[in-house]
């Protein structure tokens, strides 16, 4: 495996040196089209971060017992609060010619 830094011009021959800075790492870009865009679920870390965050919050437990629920707990215990157990993705990540280590 290649361990040193690669040169600018290394890559596909058919872009400019601009383009190939461009594309070597990945990137998160926004996604344009609104029928594209993905309903994920929450992570279990983003639901208690926001079950914290709630005016009530502080009833459900401590971070520490958070973590020990299941994440369809979770999910029960976020909607109680009043608060969304899914998201709308809007970004995609555009997978670059090198990956960052």
């Amino acid at each position: 495996m290649w361990e040193g830094e690669l040169p600018d011009d290394a890559g596909p021959a058919n872009l400019s040196v601009e383009q190939r800075r461009a594309s070597k790492f990945d990137r998160v870009v926004p996604i344009e089209d609104r029928t594209k865009w993905k309903n994920k679920n929450k992570t279990k870390d983003e639901l208690i971060e926001e079950i914290l965050n709630a005016p009530n919050g502080s009833l459900a437990g401590d971070r520490k017992s958070l973590k020990k629920k299941l994440l369809g707990e979770l999910q029960e215990i976020a909607e109680k609060a009043g608060i969304s157990k899914d998201y709308f993705c809007k970004t995609k990540e555009d997978c670059g010619m090198v990956r960052e280590v």
